[in-house]
């Protein structure tokens, strides 16, 4: 009788939860599918084999070369977590990043209701969930083979949460410590958040400090001290990592883009924004249906950068209006203009694959939209009744696609890796791109480690990888026919001697000899 009485208080409020469970199963599952459609390489697999030598005791990963953005605090403790349970899986790849941006979805949508009325709320959780849970398959593929920079923008995203959190009075101690723990996890992780998250944390904080008339300043206050102090530790960590007993860090220079490049940056930050937005609409045909979804979502994209325009006149009018600006706002604008502005003056090479560096920017612009629109949608119904037709139309675009997508028939490393099993070949050598995937698709049972050529011989090739790998016993040697010219089998025959037999498995060459090849690297 009590439990009748308490679905009945709370009837809407549990049909609530309980179709956004569903939802978010019937998200997860379609994200897996089509994470799982991928052949995975060897930058995806990498924190599969992280996350093993942590199980297996290395918790620092002592005697890695982890790159610049490590993720080691990030999505690492994810595939840790995953690992545990399941131990080394094919599948694991997908499951993880499919995971985390659930989560993230989670996360934005949380953050999409904070300071508005209880009408807003959901029209601004409807508008989230139709442009970041119904993302476009271009930005999806950004987001679903990780480790990339979506565990960053997790972790981002709950911490502006708890910057809220903060700002409340009287609630100070019970989210500072847990604000500069994530901070610190994230800078130390990834340096993008640099400039993503806790810049625009810091000037958010500067900002309002300053002013804001209100006797509530210590928040302004532990906000940007915490943001500093986690900024500093993890400069001083990450610079003294070996000496601390960790992994070795590849630095990766800080520097501003070259003048001449600059066009570039600027280039391929339109199309990488066309692109993650799902309005890449050039070349396309006029009247296909698809076209028709592009110039939707370009109208979108047009939108957003439309709202941020309103967003800086109605703030600054001929001057500062602290009583008109909407602080998660301006957080949120804050980085994205920062995101872009990192994207076009940072000294790193740009081209059609490194739109992953602005897959914030869908998620920051969804946010500003949704908080946006929700006021105007309250006050009018043919608004409401549109605005749920097209997420729902979203939301059916994304399963009709998902649904055209499929997993590989043939996997050549998987092949491999079964070839080498069945002939007792444990412990081997390869190109990067062919070690840690036939090792994941083996699921560990057969270890190939990678090495490059150079001058005709080879070296161990310390890059997401440990260099005791190349102090154990190791009989063969694999490499792709077709496609890579690192490894050859002249090389690898002037290098290692003469093999004992030599196979040819699915495009691939595998020579073997019956004594330890790794005593050839003399360490």
């Amino acid at each position: 009788m009590q439990i009748y009485s308490f679905f009945k208080t709370h009837k809407y409020k549990f049909l609530f939860y309980l179709i956004s469970i569903i939802i978010i199963i019937v998200l997860g599952l379609i994200y897996w599918h089509i994470s799982s459609s991928y052949v995975f390489d060897s930058d995806n697999a990498a924190p599969i084999l992280e996350a093993h030598s942590i199980l297996k005791g290395n918790i620092k990963l002592k005697g890695w070369n982890l790159s610049s953005d490590n993720f080691y605090t990030i999505d690492l403790p994810f595939y840790v977590i995953a690992e545990s349970i399941t131990g080394i899986k094919s599948y694991l790849p997908a499951l993880v990043p499919t995971i985390i941006y659930i989560l993230t979805i989670i996360s934005g949508l949380y953050l999409s209701t904070i300071n508005l009325l209880k009408k807003e709320k959901i029209y601004s959780l409807l508008i989230t969930f139709g442009l970041i849970a119904t993302a476009p398959i271009f930005f999806l593929t950004q987001t679903l083979t990780g480790p990339d920079h979506v565990g960053t923008i997790l972790f981002i995203l709950i911490s502006f949460i708890l910057i809220f959190q903060i700002l409340k009075k009287g609630k100070y101690y019970y989210y500072v410590i847990p604000f500069f723990i994530l901070s610190f996890m994230y800078l130390f992780g990834d340096p993008l958040s640099r400039y993503i998250g806790i810049i625009p944390i810091i000037i958010f904080s500067i900002f309002f400090y300053f002013y804001e008339e209100t006797e509530n300043k210590i928040s302004y206050i532990l906000i940007g001290t915490s943001s500093i102090l986690a900024l500093i530790l993890s400069f001083i960590i990450r610079n003294n990592v070996i000496k601390l007993g960790f992994f070795n860090l590849v630095k990766i220079p800080n520097t501003f883009v070259n003048f001449p490049q600059l066009t570039t940056h600027i280039y391929y930050l339109f199309y990488s924004l066309l692109k993650l937005q799902g309005a890449y609409f050039f070349g396309e045909s006029i009247t296909a249906k698809s076209t028709l979804l592009d110039l939707f979502r370009f109208i979108i994209l047009i939108l957003i950068l439309f709202t941020i325009y309103l967003f800086f006149k109605k703030s600054f009018k001929n001057h500062i209006e602290i009583k008109n600006i909407d602080k998660l706002n301006f957080l949120l604008v804050t980085a994205f203009i920062f995101n872009i502005l990192a994207f076009i003056l940072a000294g790193i090479t740009v081209n059609a694959y490194t739109s992953r560096y602005l897959i914030f920017l869908p998620i920051l612009g969804g946010l500003i939209l949704a908080r946006y629109l929700s006021p105007y949608i309250v006050k009018h119904k043919i608004y409401t009744i549109l605005t749920i037709l097209i997420v729902l139309s979203l939301f059916f675009v994304l399963i009709k696609k998902s649904y055209y997508i499929h997993k590989p028939y043939n996997i050549p490393q998987q092949q491999v890796g079964i070839f080498l099993e069945q002939h007792n070949l444990k412990y081997g050598y390869g190109s990067y791109w062919n070690s840690a995937t036939t090792t994941l698709y083996s699921e560990n049972k057969v270890k190939v480690r990678q090495v490059l050529s150079y001058n005709n011989k080879l070296y161990p090739y310390l890059w997401l990888s440990n260099y005791l790998w190349y102090k154990k016993n190791a009989n063969f040697v694999i490499f792709d026919n077709q496609k890579t010219k690192i490894i050859t089998k002249k090389i690898a025959i002037n290098f290692f001697g003469k093999p004992n037999k030599e196979y040819k498995v699915d495009g691939y060459t595998i020579l073997t000899w019956n004594y330890n090849i790794s005593k050839k690297f003399n360490l």
